[in-house]
């Protein structure tokens, strides 16, 4: 450390302090770039971008009116997440009037969700 310290300082106070002072800013630039382009932050923004989709499925009720279990791990987890976190804010910003239609069911009265359908009775086959 101290002959680093030492090559750093006498560096400082030669003419090679121009030139380590022009090459920092390009290996601070690739430094960089590792950031921005590893695999992870590659994953994560993909990640990302897929709770937006399940969000817009879920919201959208792709699966019908019946309820959904959704499990996950690692990068799934998170896209389960974010989408939750997605709808939690849509929902929020309802709530707070951001859309006149769900004012005006508001004025109506309570909404309330329907019934589920009635179960449906095995013993459709001979036994």
């Amino acid at each position: 450390k101290i002959s680093g310290y030492a090559l750093s300082k006498g560096i400082a106070m030669t003419s090679l302090h121009a030139v380590a002072v022009a090459m920092a800013t390009p290996i601070l630039v690739m430094e960089l770039t590792d950031v921005i382009d590893n695999s992870y932050s590659v994953a994560l923004n993909r990640a990302d971008k897929a709770a937006l989709l399940l969000a817009d499925a879920l919201r959208t009720r792709v699966q019908g009116s019946r309820p959904i279990t959704i499990i996950a791990y690692s990068l799934g987890a998170r896209i389960v997440f974010k989408a939750l976190e997605i709808l939690a804010a849509d929902m929020s910003d309802q709530a707070a009037g951001g859309d006149s239609k769900q004012q005006d069911q508001n004025q109506d009265g309570p909404q309330t969700a329907p019934p589920p359908p009635p179960p449906k009775k095995g013993g459709g086959g001979k036994r």
